[in-house]
């Protein structure tokens, strides 16, 4: 899950991901169909993604039963949150890699703790929160 994470914030903290987000943001409602097809692509298919990563969880028994697109969504969203929104409005200063680095491991936990089913004998629970 962290190199999902990782992997994620790298591609949507990107310049050109960024440039992009702003242009899909300011055209979208004049052209709403340019706006999907962006969010299919972007958005979407992101979470769909992660969404199969929980999936293999969820069958697996480490997370709880839950709507795996939206439990994708949420954790996805947790990580873009303060990093995407400083880049989008210019606010370099937030997001460096130390921070970017340490919302990663937050998220993760946070998600982990807040959907994990009980340990099994012998496997170690999630690591307790900072």
């Amino acid at each position: 899950l962290r190199t999902i994470g990782t992997a994620f914030l790298d591609t949507v903290l990107r310049p050109e991901t960024i440039e992009q987000h702003r242009l899909m943001v300011s055209i979208g409602k004049k052209f709403p169909d340019v706006g999907n097809v962006f969010y299919d692509a972007g958005p979407r298919s992101a979470s769909a993604a992660v969404s199969l990563w929980v999936q293999r969880q969820q069958k697996a028994g480490r997370l709880i039963a839950g709507d795996p697109y939206r439990l994708a969504t949420l954790f996805l969203d947790m990580l873009t949150g303060e990093h995407q929104l400083a880049r989008l409005v210019s606010v370099d200063d937030v997001s460096n890699p130390q921070t970017v680095a340490a919302t990663v491991d937050l998220a993760v936990q946070v998600f982990l703790r807040g959907t994990e089913t009980a340990p099994r004998a012998g496997e170690p629970p999630v690591r307790p929160l900072c």
